[in-house]
C-alpha cells in the first residue's frame, strides 16, 4: 500500500499538550467578545503609554490577572485569540487561582497541529488490544508481567508491560509498528482554537462525586468541583496528513526476518477494521460505566459515539486520541485476566480497593453542565 492522503475529523474536543500552561498573567478573558486574548507580552511591554511600574508592582501580588487593571491595553497586543467554547462564567470564576491556567496545545510555528506520534500511539493501543485476543498472544503477554512481579524487580509503573509488549509488537527495531508509518496533520490557525473545559468524576461507595482536585475531596456539586481549561481543536475541525502501511515489511524475507506473526501481519492490513472493533468495545464499556450511575449527557455521548463507528465505511476509522481520555483507552488492563490485574493493583497502589479500575473520568463541561467527552476523532482515506 502506497502512501495515502487522510483526514481527521475531530468528532469531540481533542487536546495534545506541549508540557507547559498559559497562565492568568498571560491572558485575558474578553466576555463581551467571547474570546479568550493570549497577549503578546513583548509587544505589550514595547508600548509607549503602558504603565511597566505599576504592572512589575501588580505582577507581585498572589493571584494576579493580567485583565484586572491591563485589559484594555492587551487586548491591543495579541499573540492570537480564539474562542471560549461556553466557558466563559466558569473561567472567570477561576481567574485569580491556580485552575485558571490553561493547558497549551502543541503547535508548529504558532499553528495548533497532530503530532503523528500521537495518532500512531492511539493507533498502537487499539492494534495491542486486538492481538491480546489470540490465546498465544494473551498468554505470553500476561506471563511476562507475572514473571516480572513475581521476581520482584523494582519497576515504575508505567513500564510495568513494556517487555509484555514488546513480545506481541516486537522491540523496536522489529516492532510490528515499522510497517506503519503516519505523518504529522496539517496546521490550523491559532483563532481557530477553542477553550475546553474538563472536570473530574469518580465513584463513590453512594454512586460519584465530582472532584475538588486542590483539596483532594469529593463534591456533590459539580458547579464547585475544580475545572481543567485548555485548547482544544474543536468539533467539526478537519486536518489532513499521510498514511502508509508498508506491505513489503509485511510479506514475504522481510516479515521473516522481523519475526512478524501472522495474526500481527493480518492485523496490519486490517487496520481500519481493528481500530473501529476496539473503539466499539471500549465505548461499551464507557456506555456501562456512565449508565450505571445515571449520567445522562455522558451516555449521549458514548452513543453518538457508536453510532460514527458503526457508520464507518472501509476506508475510516474512529479512536480516541491524547488527553482525557483516560486509561482504558491507553492501556489494556481491561483485556487481561481479572486477578492478574488485581495483584497488579496491589502492587502498584491502582485505585481503591472495592471499587472499578479505574474509577474516574474526565468529562468535558459547556455552559457549567456536563456535556461529553475528550479527544475522539475521525480518520478517512481520501
Amino acid at each position: 500500500m502506497g502512501k495515502l492522503a487522510y483526514q481527521i475529523e475531530v468528532l469531540t474536543p481533542v487536546h495534545v499538550g506541549n508540557g507547559r500552561q498559559i497562565h492568568p498573567s498571560e491572558y485575558v478573558l474578553n466576555s463581551r467578545a467571547g474570546k479568550i486574548v493570549r497577549v503578546d507580552l513583548d509587544s505589550l511591554f514595547q508600548d509607549r503609554g503602558f504603565p511597566i511600574a505599576r504592572y512589575i508592582n501588580a505582577i507581585r501580588q498572589p493571584g494576579f490577572y493580567l485583565g484586572s487593571e491591563f485589559g484594555n491595553a492587551s487586548v491591543r497586543h495579541p499573540l492570537y485569540q480564539f474562542a471560549s467554547g461556553g466557558n466563559d462564567s466558569e473561567l472567570s470564576r477561576h481567574l485569580r487561582r491556580p485552575a485558571g491556567a490553561l493547558l497549551e496545545h502543541i503547535k508548529d510555528g504558532g499553528k495548533p497541529y497532530l503530532p503523528g506520534s500521537s495518532l500512531k500511539g492511539a493507533i498502537r493501543s487499539m492494534l495491542l488490544r486486538y492481538l491480546l485476543v489470540s490465546d498465544r498472544n494473551k498468554a505470553e503477554y500476561e506471563e511476562r508481567i507475572n514473571t516480572s512481579i513475581r521476581a520482584g524487580r523494582r519497576i515504575r509503573r508505567e513500564f510495568l508491560s513494556t517487555e509484555a509488549e514488546n513480545l506481541v509488537l516486537g522491540k523496536t527495531n522489529s516492532s510490528l509498528l515499522r510497517a506503519l508509518q503516519v505523518s504529522d496533520s496539517s496546521t490550523i490557525e491559532p483563532s481557530q482554537l477553542e477553550l475546553g473545559c474538563a472536570k473530574v468524576l469518580s465513584l463513590t461507595q453512594d454512586g460519584y462525586a465530582w472532584k475538588d482536585l486542590g483539596n483532594r475531596r469529593n463534591l456533590d456539586d459539580f458547579a464547585e468541583a475544580t475545572p481543567i481549561f485548555f485548547e482544544s481543536l474543536p468539533v467539526g475541525t478537519v486536518l489532513s496528513g499521510s498514511l502508509k502501511i508498508n506491505d513489503d515489511l509485511l510479506s514475504g524475507y522481510c516479515a521473516e526476518q522481523l519475526s512478524y506473526r501472522p495474526e500481527g501481519i493480518q492485523a496490519m492490513k486490517q487496520l481500519f477494521s481493528v481500530c473501529n472493533q476496539g473503539s466499539a468495545e471500549l465505548l461499551q464499556r464507557e456506555a456501562a460505566f456512565f449508565e450505571a450511575i445515571g449520567l445522562k449527557s455522558c451516555l449521549k455521548a458514548t452513543a453518538n459515539l457508536m453510532s460514527v463507528v458503526q457508520s464507518c465505511q472501509e476506508n475510516q476509522m474512529v479512536f480516541p486520541l491524547a488527553w482525557g481520555t483516560g486509561y482504558n483507552a491507553k492501556a489494556n488492563g481491561w483485556v487481561i485476566d481479572s486477578d492478574l490485574m488485581n495483584m497488579i493493583r496491589r502492587d502498584f497502589n491502582l485505585g481503591r480497593e472495592g471499587f472499578e479500575f479505574p474509577k474516574s473520568r474526565k468529562v468535558l463541561f459547556s455552559q457549567g453542565e456536563p456535556a461529553n467527552l475528550v479527544g475522539w476523532v475521525r480518520l478517512s482515506i481520501v
